[in-house]
């Protein structure tokens, strides 16, 4: 449940972003995010921030092609040399989705330089 509520956030807060910012704020606002205490550990929060800001570009990517008629998606796969307009797809997806899996994992780690641990060692 955690990681389907830190997901939401982290893409909620990437979309609201993306009309007021340049494209990068996603990421100090996913690191924000994940530098708040949940609980989470560290491989659930890179998955909420690899889906969260992946899946939102893919999503947007894929509506700004449906909008213009898949023009400026061909003529990218072209200048690429590539000969399918969905590996473009993927390419925004996966590049979206490291960006944002690698800033909430810093946050994570961030917010654990601080947290107080267990001593198990007996003065």
């Amino acid at each position: 449940m955690r990681l389907i509520i830190t997901t939401f956030f982290i893409a909620l807060a990437t979309y609201l972003a993306g009309f007021f910012e340049p494209w990068w704020l996603f990421v100090p606002l996913v690191f924000a995010i994940s530098f708040l205490p949940d609980g989470n550990s560290g491989k659930v929060t890179f998955i909420a921030g690899f889906i969260g800001v992946g899946a939102l570009w893919l999503f947007l990517a894929l509506y700004i092609d449906q909008k213009n008629e898949a023009i400026l998606s061909q003529r990218v796969a072209g200048l690429f040399g590539l000969s399918h307009t969905w590996l473009i797809f993927v390419f925004t997806c996966i590049s979206g989705g490291l960006l944002g899996g690698f800033s909430a994992l810093c946050g994570k780690l961030f917010r654990d330089i601080f947290r107080k641990r267990k001593s198990y060692y007996y003065l």
